[in-house]
């Protein structure tokens, strides 16, 4: 059936994603696996695989698990934390366009302008979100190093100085 047929496509992505973390990651961190590699690039093969996990079959399945999950592991390794501090992008936002380019090819013709529209409509407003976003708090705030400390809004524990726990 088409759902256990997308589940098992799921999994394979999932595994695609695992497998090219644990490949790459050790060139990244002198041989070392980061557990943050790990965890996003799993999630990164979950997201890129949703949208078309009933359409491919299991090859491409494990070839977009694998290309999220290196395309993640990269970014991570060569990402600004102190911008991206939750990794949506390498997480979220580049698998979601694996994703979406996948499904370019797998669809009838007709629906292929339908989709590059939909795709580059998501993108602009992403991107137009992101930088209205990122202006409004460091307005508010007055420099980047105030708009991504959590000081401004909470009380913070006293017991650990600042920037000394990262994830």
């Amino acid at each position: 059936s088409s759902s256990t047929m997308a589940w098992q496509h799921t999994v394979l992505a999932l595994l695609g994603s695992t497998v090219a973390t644990f490949t790459l990651d050790p060139f990244l961190h002198d041989g070392r696996l980061e557990p943050a590699a790990v965890r996003s690039a799993v999630l990164a093969g979950g997201v890129a695989i949703s949208g078309v996990a009933d359409i491919v079959g299991p090859c491409t399945a494990l070839a977009v698990g694998c290309i999220a999950g290196s395309a993640s592991t990269i970014c991570l390794g060569f990402s600004d934390k102190n911008v991206d501090t939750s990794g949506v992008f390498y997480v979220y936002g580049l698998p979601a366009l694996i994703g979406g380019i996948t499904s370019m090819g797998r669809i009838n013709h007709e629906s292929l302008g339908n989709q590059a529209f939909g795709l580059c409509g998501t993108l602009t407003i992403a991107c137009l979100s992101g930088a209205v976003c990122g202006r409004l708090l460091r307005s508010l705030h007055g420099s980047v190093e105030l708009a991504f400390s959590d000081e401004v809004h909470w009380d913070c524990a006293e017991d650990l100085p600042r920037g000394v726990l990262s994830l």
